[in-house]
């Protein structure tokens, strides 16, 4: 499986301590570029960094926004099966694995 977007990841988990700062860079993004066609990266980056705040309810919230401009983008789909895993929804986590397996053999 190719992933795509580590790096997104990694910039998150490596920061840890400074999850705060990352969210509130994320959302100057979202302020300053509204229309940004890519938007879906900051949307993921969000996602990720409430994932690791421990707060799985609002990494979901971010990373469906994320899937609904991008469908094809890996680490969308890497929260999307966290955030729901976290929240004791397997089923869920279990079709998001299968879609990320499909798209990214």
């Amino acid at each position: 499986m190719q992933l795509k977007g580590a790096p997104l990841l990694q910039t998150v988990m490596d920061s840890f301590p400074k999850v705060r700062v990352i969210l509130d860079h994320f959302a100057r993004a979202r302020r300053l570029s509204p229309p940004d066609p890519e938007m879906y990266f900051a949307y993921s980056g969000t996602a990720a960094a409430h994932l690791a705040k421990g707060n799985a309810e609002e990494a979901l919230v971010w990373a469906v926004r994320s899937l609904a401009l991008n469908n094809r983008f890996d680490p969308t789909y890497w929260m999307l099966i966290a955030a729901n895993a976290h929240l004791g929804r397997m089923t869920e986590a279990r079709r998001y694995l299968q879609e990320l397996r499909e798209m990214a053999p």
